[in-house]
């Protein structure tokens, strides 16, 4: 287990070649922790418990990009990904972090959020070697923060969402906002600045006041980099809940719209953990339960826009008037690295997300396409992980297309397990009828190119592995009559020309092990549940008939002391494991391997294959989508 040793603090690793030290104190910090624009008389005011929060926000953050995850190639994809990490921490407040309550809201919490194994021994901090509030103060040259009293405290961080809801609250709510945002390059800060700079330009100056907080690695060699931020919103809400306490505010809200914070399996331009669940509405959850034990009071996130889809949020800017200001907002994930004149790579997740819910939302003239390294239905994906990222979020949304709410329920279990954290009775009817509109725009968009390509696309002139190629003729281009005025069947042609590989696995009762083609390995608690369905499963494939389901009720009694969520939480990660991990490293789509039969239990797929031995399995191929 890799240990995180911070602070300076006194310890001896287990391992001494595998630790790593992070430092935000001292002369040389291998931490960076700047808060700017904010005057010493607020900052002042800060509790330690809340200097130790920022400290910790930092190092978890920090240590993320500091430990290696999985292989970006995509034969390797997910190899390696999930780390058990040991955090040492000196802390000012010892007996609030050092509660066996915190300590477990903070694993379960972060674990969620990062797919990290978390483990926290905090350490009384030595006064002398800890920072003060001034400490991590830039020079200050913004506004003074005396008499603006803020209505909210946001967090903003210069894409689409967050400056739709900012301008929402000013221009429409009327509200003062305390803008809270972080960085840790150069060019994210500079959108958030311009972007700002243009409110204060149009009037709303009083009504505005804007922090940008930096916290990143310092003296991190290339090589070391990991660059996935997955925690970065438990530095955003940190941040946020700090300024809020010092104005006795007990509420920070994030602007996020709902299909990217459901984060459904498929949707997104990464897998499994590589998926963010930033706003999750069970990280959100996890958040509120840290932030009120640490300072023994309720404090609440609000997400107003958890039912709205992406094109509904970026409609708000066009009918606030501020939609010509959409182009000068930034949401792609690949900051570090931008093409020369284009700030959007186009293939990444937040990308495609973006471009397909400006165009739905009739506004893609702020948005020129000019600004995107790869055109959104035209751009050549190539054959790795951009390309199957693509297809994945078309496919998830044409799913929903006309799925029922009773479909929902039985065919995607991370909804079901996301319900409850909504805190709403009618969270399942509201998430049904969003994604159902997200569907519907992401359909739209389509068969608008379609129809406006529709001479390239029957003259096969289009790239073979371009969006719209594939969304009308699968993997390859086929003539097709110019200007389709109604795109659904060839939608339904493309879905069902996507590979469907028979799921094949093995099981190694010696080593106790349920294995996979492409190298998965279930074990542990997972090769118990999936023995104690396998005797079903097998009479049934003799008899050719289907598997007959286990009760929930008795699977929860036999696994997890009769506790049905945990059931489902633990089915759902085994078929985001084999559905996601397999079928990248088998470039198939691969259904739920342990299907929910509603109302009735769970079984094993019947479309799934057992071998004799994990000698028969398929190894995982070198690209995922083949032509």
């Amino acid at each position: 287990m890799p240990e995180i040793i911070c602070g300076g603090v006194k310890y001896t690793p287990t391992d001494s070649e595998d630790a790593v030290y992070l430092d935000v104190h001292g002369d040389d910090p291998t931490v960076e922790l700047v808060i700017d624009d904010i005057e010493n008389t607020l900052m002042s005011n800060i509790p330690p418990v809340l200097l130790d929060l920022l400290e910790f926000a930092a190092y978890i953050y920090c240590a993320d990009q500091r430990t290696k995850r999985g292989s970006n190639e995509l034969a390797k994809f997910g190899q390696a990904w999930t780390k058990p990490l040991k955090f040492v921490i000196p802390v000012r407040e010892y007996d609030i972090w050092n509660r066996d309550d915190v300590k477990e809201a903070l694993k379960s919490c972060l674990g969620f959020l990062s797919d990290h194994a978390y483990e926290f021994e905090f350490k009384k901090g030595v006064a002398k070697d800890l920072n003060t509030a001034q400490k991590y103060l830039g020079l200050w040259d913004g506004e003074n923060t005396a008499g603006f009293t803020p209505d909210k405290i946001c967090l903003f961080s210069g894409g689409i969402d967050s400056f739709a809801g900012t301008v929402d609250d000013l221009v429409t709510n009327k509200k003062n906002l305390f803008l809270v945002g972080h960085h840790s390059s150069n060019n994210v800060v500079s959108v958030q600045k311009k972007l700002v700079g243009e409110l204060r330009n149009r009037g709303l100056s009083r009504q505005i006041f804007y922090t940008p907080v930096k916290i990143r690695n310092k003296n991190l060699e290339d090589r070391e980099k990991e660059r996935t931020q997955r925690t970065r919103s438990f530095i955003f809400a940190s941040l946020a809940v700090t300024i809020a306490q010092l104005y006795k505010k007990d509420s920070i809200t994030f602007y996020e719209n709902g299909v990217v914070s459901l984060n459904l399996p498929l949707g997104q331009d990464v897998l499994g953990a590589r998926a963010t669940k930033t706003t999750h509405p069970q990280t959100i959850r996890g958040f509120e339960k840290i932030f009120s034990l640490i300072l023994n009071k309720t404090i609440t996130i609000e997400h107003p826009y958890q039912w709205m889809t992406k094109r509904e949020v970026t409609a708000l800017l066009q009918k606030n008037g501020y939609a010509d200001l959409i182009g000068q907002t930034n949401s792609c994930a690949n900051q570090r690295n931008p093409t020369a004149g284009k700030p959007h790579c186009g293939v990444c997740s937040q990308c495609i997300d973006r471009r397909f819910g400006i165009l739905a939302a009739g506004l893609g003239t702020h948005d020129p396409q000019d600004k995107y390294a790869c055109d959104l239905m035209l751009g050549d994906r190539g054959t790795g992980i951009d390309v199957v990222m693509a297809v994945n979020y078309v496919r998830l949304a044409h799913a929903f297309s006309d799925i029922s709410l009773k479909q929902m329920k039985r065919d995607f279990t991370s909804v079901f397990d996301a319900a409850p954290h909504y805190n709403d009775p009618d969270a399942l009817d509201k998430i049904h009828k969003m994604m159902q509109s997200h569907a519907k725009d992401v359909t739209r968009v389509i068969a608008a190119a379609v129809k406006e390509h529709g001479d390239a696309l029957s003259e096969g002139t289009l790239p073979e592995r371009c969006l719209l190629s594939m969304s009308v003729a699968g993997a390859k281009v086929v003539p097709i009559t110019a200007h389709i005025k109604d795109t659904t069947n060839e939608m339904k042609a493309f879905m069902d020309k996507l590979s469907i590989q028979p799921c094949e696995f093995a099981v190694d009762d010696k080593a106790q092990t349920v294995l996979f083609s492409g190298g998965l390995v279930l074990q542990a608690n997972e090769y118990y549940l999936v023995k104690y369905l396998l005797p079903s499963f097998i009479e049934a494939k003799n008899k050719r008939a289907e598997s007959a389901p286990i009760s929930a009720a008795v699977l929860a009694k036999e696994f997890f002391k009769e506790k049905e969520p945990s059931l489902r939480q633990a089915i759902g990660r085994i078929n985001e494991k084999v559905s996601q991990r397999v079928g990248v490293d088998m470039g198939a789509v691969i259904p739920d391997f342990i299907e929910n039969v509603h109302g009735q239990g769970y079984r094993i797929n019947g479309a799934a294959k057992l071998l004799a031995s994990a000698a028969d399995l398929a190894p995982a191929v070198a690209e995922a989508v083949t032509s």
